[in-house]
């Protein structure tokens, strides 16, 4: 049983300790899987409902695309410096760890004292001995968390860090969505660019025949100009596709830390777009988040 005497002694230490200042830290809000069962349009005929994948991009299966991908996360210099920022919170997270636990600093010297041969003894000829002086020294220190001032401060360390990865994580979803998006928006803008193509060499096939067979007296002038209007009307239509294909080349050139014409021996070449998956792992709302 303890004292009174003793329970007396300890009660200002035991008061002390209660009075941390400050609200413990929570974390982040989080959303779980009860809050948002399933999506509005639920049940999706492509959707499982396993763990989304994190390289969703892959399921589209085209190689070009991944490569791109990894080109763009490696030289994106906002992407770098918010990895940067990530190790320095870590960093700091692991120093305020480390207040905890008891701190010592060694410290060792070495000196050797002689004398020269006009100091010896006065010219008594008797030489003084060469003396060697050894210094070791030991520092230890540990500070007790009587107000809670270290746990505060490795809380904010780890809300820090927290944040830190959240600021990542945030710029690689953007980066690589961004990428997926101007990648098949290129697709499709070469897909209807070559179909306009197609178009307009079959139209002007069109109009000349209509062009001869008006000539010959088989056929009139009106269906001569709607030849040629529908043409004219196709063949004004690729330009701003073009455009487009020029716009998404050198966007993923500047997206993937080249120069915006870069890429354009890569892109030129007509490609289909990616083949969607068969099912897509989308989970449920809060993971997909």
């Amino acid at each position: 049983m303890m004292r009174p005497v003793v329970l007396i002694a300890l009660m200002p230490v035991l008061i002390l300790a209660g009075c941390a200042v400050g609200p413990s830290y929570k974390g982040p809000p989080t959303v779980t899987a009860s809050a948002a069962p399933a999506f509005d349009r639920a049940p999706l005929a492509q959707a499982a409902a396993d763990a989304p994948l994190q390289a969703w991009w892959r399921q589209l299966g085209d190689a070009q695309l991944d490569a791109l991908i990894g080109s763009a996360l490696a030289h994106n210099r906002d992407l770098a410096a918010a990895e940067a920022n990530l190790r320095a919170a870590r960093a700091l997270l692991s120093e305020r760890t480390a207040d905890f636990l008891p701190s010592s600093q060694v410290s060792a010297s070495y000196q050797r004292q002689g004398f020269s041969s006009q100091g010896q003894a006065f010219g008594s000829g008797f030489a003084l001995p060469e003396r060697d002086f050894y210094s070791i020294g030991i520092d230890s220190s540990w500070e007790i968390d009587l107000f809670g001032r270290l746990t505060r401060r490795r809380q904010e360390a780890l809300a820090q860090a927290g944040s830190a990865q959240a600021v990542r994580n945030d710029l690689k979803v953007s980066i690589v969505a961004e990428t997926v998006s101007t990648y098949l928006a290129l697709r499709g803008a070469q897909q209807r660019l070559d179909v306009a193509e197609q178009s307009a060499a079959n139209q002007a096939s069109s109009a000349d025949l209509s062009e001869k067979l008006l000539r010959a007296g088989r056929g009139t002038g009106l269906d001569v100009a709607r030849a040629n209007a529908l043409l004219a009307t196709t063949r004004a239509s690729m330009a701003p596709l073009a455009a487009e294909v020029d716009v998404a080349i050198h966007r993923l050139g500047v997206l993937t830390g080249a120069s915006p014409s870069a890429l354009r021996g890569q892109l030129d070449a007509l490609k289909p777009l990616p083949a969607l998956p068969a099912t897509l792992s989308v989970g449920d709302p809060a993971s997909l988040l």
